[in-house]
């Protein structure tokens, strides 16, 4: 993984109480649970359960795609779903993340 991007996901803040209920929260609680297990894995089914396409329905897990095509429309869909949430921020005045110590 790469330690800015785990560093840059783990520092975005999540609202009050939701970090459960988000696409950004679930990612940073994968990304702790990678970290702090002595495992090389974790299932993502929680991860799964917030994510959603661009037109809002839930990620079918059964569903057959090529590895690059997913790989690619999830990564789309994350920066997507960060941007959005980095907007939110911006209006609502709170600081941004940084990633200065990357």
């Amino acid at each position: 993984m790469q330690p800015r991007f785990r560093a840059m996901i783990l520092s975005m803040p999540c609202p009050s109480g939701q970090r459960e209920g988000t696409v950004i929260g679930q990612l940073q609680i994968t990304f702790a649970h990678l970290a702090l297990t002595k495992y090389s894995m974790v299932n993502p089914w929680a991860f799964w359960e917030v994510f959603k396409d661009f037109d809002g329905v839930k990620m079918n897990t059964k569903e057959h795609q090529d590895c690059q095509e997913f790989f690619v429309s999830r990564f789309d869909l994350t920066v997507w779903q960060a941007a959005r949430g980095f907007t939110a921020l911006r209006r609502s005045g709170a600081p941004l993340p940084s990633c200065s110590s990357c």
